[in-house]
This record gives C-alpha cells, structure tokens and sequence, in this order.
C-alpha cells in the first residue's frame, strides 16, 4: 500500500493532501473559540454528543455531556471555553457555573426580515439544553457562588433551551456575576423566565424568548456587585407576563441591593399578555433572605424598542408591597425612586393601556388589604417625544385604606410625585 501511494501522480497526492488540510482547517474553526470568547489563550474543553464514552474533553476525545465539561472547567486554571457540538443535551439537575468561562453553543439564530432573532434556526446548527422531569422551579444553569463571592467573565451564546413539562424556573440565573454576556440564545416553554439576573452586570443581546412567564427579569445590585445592564436586539414575544422587568431590589439574597440601571434598545417586546416593559420598586418576599428591604431605585433608557400588542406597553409600578401576608402585618413602609428616558420608541396597539403609572402593586386597587401604597416615592418620565403615550396613573394623595394593621390605622399623606417632563402631574387617578 505504501509503494502504491508513492506511484500515484503527484497531483493527485497534492489534492489529497490539500483536501484533508482544507477539512481539518474547516472542523478547528468551528469548534475552536473566537478571540472575543475570552482570552486568545483559553483552554478549550469540547462537548459532542455523539462522542464516544470516556472522553477526556480534547479535541479528539470530547466529552459526551456538559456536567462533565463544567467539573473539568473547575478544577482548571486560566481561561477557559467550553465548545459545544450540535446536539441533544439533557441536564438532570442544575448545572452550576461557579467561575468565568464562556460556554458557546453552535446555534445560529435566523433573522426575521425586520432583522430581529427568530426562534428558527440554521439547519445542523442545534445546540439543545434540556432541563429534565423533576426540575421544578430550580435554574437550568445557575451562575454564581454560594459563598456571596462575585465572579466576573461569564459568556454564554448559541444554545436552544427547554424545560421538561413540569418546569417553571429560570432557564438562566446570574446571582453575583460581573462582565456578562448572553448571546444568540433561543429561549422557550415551558419556563418562568428565560433569563433572571440579580446583582449582576453586562450584555443580553440577540436572543430570542417567548411562551414564557416573563422572558428576563433584572434584579437589583449593591456596590460590590452592582446591576448594570444592557438588553438590546432580543426578541421577546408572546410571553404568559411580560417582554423584560426591571426590579429596583435584589432578590433571594442577603444582600439588601437596591439599584438597577439598564438601558434597553432595539427590542421587540411585543404580544405578551400583561406588559412589554415593567418597571417596578421591589419583590422582598417575607421569609426569604433580605425580606427587611423596604427601597429599591431604577434609572433606565427605553430606546428603539417596538412594543405592540400587550396588554400594556409600558408599566411601573410598586411591585410587591405587601401590607399583610395571611393573617400577619407587614411592619415594612415601601419607598423608591423610578427614573425613566424614553427615546425612539413605537408603542402601538396595546390593547388595555398605552402605559401605566401606579404607586400600589399593579393593577392596583384601593380596597385590596394585601398591598399598600409606596410612601414617599418619586417617579421621574422623560419623554421629549411622547413615546410613552397617555398616562394612566394611580397616586392617591392619602392612603385609601384604613385596616388593622399599626400602619393603617389613619387614611396618613403618601408623599409621593410623579413627574412627567418636568412637570408634577397632581395626585389622584384618572382610570
């Protein structure tokens, strides 16, 4: 055989030669990270579905499934990618990334003609993460330390996501996480979210999320690990909630983190049942870390978004006041701070309102002992083009309910403003 391969003509070994060469260039390129994945010298653990059992994460001998790859990534030093093949890969229990990486699929989303991220995909190109039966409400994957540490430097991009029937967590939890960003991404049911992120900052861009409850939610930071976040390109459609909410306090944490600020541009956060964007003070649950909060703050730019066809377009309100839970009062007195600039956006065509202002938990309601009024609060709109539309509000000059609880004993002054272009629009509701 070897005299045989000599014989042959020279061009016929050269082409040969050029093919494997063109092939094995082809297969490194697209498994091999990009420079913008993390450093040009990362360490790279490849993921294949169909490789053969005991893989050791090289190249040529991949590991079958992600648990594998991200025990590997711990116990390894530096940078490191993880390269996932097309495939089916399901996760019977929270996959948990406690360190930077970049965990890169190799979905490729295709564009609608409007150039927003589809649920379609490029044949061959699925890079499936299966949450599995019994998962309940707990993350697909959870970002982040249980030790309150805060990890910086986590990319993840080009995978399909799904829970089994009975799933109703985050497909994705950042707890604690600096510089990330997620990419190319196909959120879908069933789900509660496709993103939560608290305390964290960095980049959600060009992902597609829908049929879920509300398809990401950004929690509130704290100066160690502040929220800092941009939510841009995604598409974020026909969710049982709403597109994106923005939460002023940090939640499920100890941490008493009591700011966001987001900029959220060029999304499509159309047709869902509730809202397009939501804004609200806090969601401090009593009994969970952290429930003494009683403040939370958000600054947000709403540019270029289309926002069509919910039940309202855009809302803030108060989020979770509670007043009484059951039989028991609540001591806390909410306040916090709403500052909001809207540019270059298209509301249309949201069938209950345009927008809605409400200083009590939407949809608000003056006889309802649950929820009290916020106290003292100031919600400030910037709208020199009037994207916002009509507002409908509810800012009661005196709390209207009087109840058994020790903060409810007087119909006491609320405190609250809303400004809207510099002006102070006078209390009262006018819906």
């Amino acid at each position: 055989m070897f005299q045989s391969f000599l014989a042959r003509e020279p061009s016929e070994i050269s082409m040969r030669l050029l093919f494997a060469l063109i092939l094995s260039t082809t297969m490194v390129a697209a498994t091999s990270p990009d420079v913008s994945d993390l450093a040009a010298t990362a360490k790279v653990i490849y993921v294949n579905e169909g490789a053969a059992p005991d893989g050791n994460g090289s190249y040529r001998f991949p590991f079958r499934n992600l648990p594998a790859a991200v025990a590997k990534a711990k116990s390894t030093t530096g940078d490191v990618v993880i390269r996932v093949a097309p495939g089916r890969y399901p996760i019977d229990s929270t996959l948990v990334i406690d360190r930077s990486l970049a965990l890169i699929g190799s979905t490729e989303i295709i564009e609608s003609a409007s150039g927003f991220p589809t649920d379609s995909t490029v044949p061959g190109t699925a890079t499936r993460i299966v949450g599995g039966e019994g998962m309940g409400s707990s993350p697909i994957i959870t970002v982040g330390r249980p030790d309150g540490v805060v990890i910086d430097g986590v990319t993840i991009r080009g995978f399909i996501f799904k829970g089994a029937a009975d799933f109703f967590g985050a497909e994705i939890n950042f707890t604690r996480v600096q510089g990330v960003k997620v990419t190319g991404n196909v959120f879908g049911a069933p789900g509660r979210f496709g993103i939560e992120s608290i305390a964290s900052s960095g980049q959600i861009l060009g992902n597609h999320m829908s049929l879920l409850q509300t398809g990401t939610v950004i929690a509130g930071g704290y100066p160690a690990s502040p929220s800092k976040v941009t939510f841009k390109g995604n598409r974020s459609v026909s969710n049982g909630l709403g597109g994106v909410l923005l939460d002023g306090a940090s939640i499920f944490i100890p941490e008493l983190g009591d700011r966001v600020d987001a900029v959220v541009s060029g999304n499509d956060l159309s047709g869902n049942e509730n809202f397009g964007v939501r804004l609200f003070i806090l969601a401090r649950v009593p009994g969970f870390p952290g429930d003494t909060q009683e403040t939370g703050h958000i600054h947000a730019l709403l540019k270029g978004n289309r926002i069509h066809d919910n039940a309202a377009g855009i809302l803030l309100d108060a989020g979770f006041p509670f007043r009484e839970l059951g039989e028991d009062c609540d001591p806390r007195i909410f306040s916090g701070t709403i500052d909001l600039e809207l540019e270059d956006n298209n509301l249309a065509g949201n069938f209950d309102f345009e927008s809605w202002v409400i200083f009590t938990r939407w949809p608000g309601n003056a006889d309802d002992p649950s929820w009290q009024y916020l106290h003292a609060s100031r919600f400030t709109i910037t709208d020199p083009q009037r994207n916002f539309g009509q507002i409908s509000f509810d800012n009661p000059k005196r709390d209207p309910y009087v109840g058994p609880c020790p903060n409810d004993d007087v119909h006491e002054l609320l405190g609250n403003v809303l400004i809207y272009n510099g002006k102070v629009i006078p209390s009262g509701r006018n819906y």
